[in-house]
């Protein structure tokens, strides 16, 4: 009974630290998907050169991609932590 009881409190201390790691990432990916919608709809992208397009699209979606890693990081170490 005391492993079952240590077992779902470590369980429930993973998922918690899981969250708290987790959380400030998600926010910024939710913040970088908004702004490269934002820059989709501009007047400002829409007048620029189709390289200078390319380069704005690539610097935030180079920042998605890094987020997206660290949230995959932070499930596989919660994922070997069960």
């Amino acid at each position: 009974m005391r492993r079952l009881l240590r077992s779902r409190t470590d369980k429930a201390a993973l998922d918690a630290a899981h969250a708290m790691a987790v959380e400030p990432w998600e926010d910024l990916l939710r913040e970088l998907r908004g702004d490269r919608g934002f820059l989709l709809g501009s007047e400002e992208y829409r007048e620029m050169d189709p390289l200078d397009r390319m380069k704005a699209l690539k610097s935030i979606d180079e920042r998605i991609r890094e987020i997206n890693e660290w949230l995959r990081h932070y499930e596989e170490v919660r994922k070997r932590g069960r």
